[in-house]
């Protein structure tokens, strides 16, 4: 059985959300930053009451794109502490801005997952070392770097997806044993298991395919 977390974004109203008849993750991207809402009646309040919503995210900093970065903080802050207030797990975006993030993550009493990562074996260490986990997409399959990155960290804080490539889980999956010189059913046994840390356990969760 495969298991898909969809993204429904910010812009969702929480009536179409409740209708969904899939799990997903709600939050504002920083690069939507400027029309974040921080009233406590918020759409973001009235989305993270709903019972499909096992995420908050993407939420963080993005350095190459966006409003500034400031007010990325502002918007990205606010959101990380709904996130420890609801006691639910965060997908971060993080575009050379890994300085700025790393201290959340250490205060952070939820996980943290830094999706797409495309960054180097020192920084994968620093969120591995303080409880975060880190997620390779389809770049696990092109880029040779990131090959030494997945083989240096703890596997027990490996997750994998397929944010809104083409290509299919398997091919990342497939990838991922290779690298890790380990079987595929090994590897779907550990990336579940990840994946009811970083989600909490969950009766619906069977093999992680996560469409961030």
């Amino acid at each position: 059985m495969e298991w898909v977390c969809f993204n429904a974004g910010y812009l969702a109203e929480p009536p179409v959300c409740s209708g969904l008849q899939v799990v997903y993750s709600v939050g504002c991207h920083p690069w939507h930053a400027l029309i974040y809402d921080y009233h406590p009646s918020s759409r973001m309040e009235a989305q993270l009451r709903l019972p499909g919503v096992w995420a908050l995210g993407e939420i963080g900093l993005d350095k190459a794109r966006g409003p500034s970065i400031d007010i990325q903080t502002k918007v990205f802050e606010h959101q990380f502490f709904l996130a420890q207030a609801q006691a639910i797990p965060i997908v971060v975006h993080c575009v050379r801005a890994f300085a700025e993030l790393i201290p959340y993550l250490k205060k952070s009493k939820v996980p943290l997952a830094f999706h797409g990562f495309r960054g180097n074996v020192q920084k994968a260490k620093a969120v591995t070392e303080v409880g975060g986990f880190v997620s390779f997409g389809e770049a696990l399959c092109f880029d040779s770097g990131l090959h030494q990155v997945l083989a240096a960290i703890d596997p027990a804080c490996i997750l994998l997806e397929t944010d809104d490539s083409e290509l299919g889980i398997e091919v990342v999956y497939q990838k991922a044993a290779q690298i890790l010189k380990m079987d595929l059913p090994e590897l779907k046994d550990l990336i579940k298991n990840n994946a009811l840390r970083f989600f909490g356990k969950r009766p619906e969760l069977q093999v992680w395919e996560s469409k961030f």
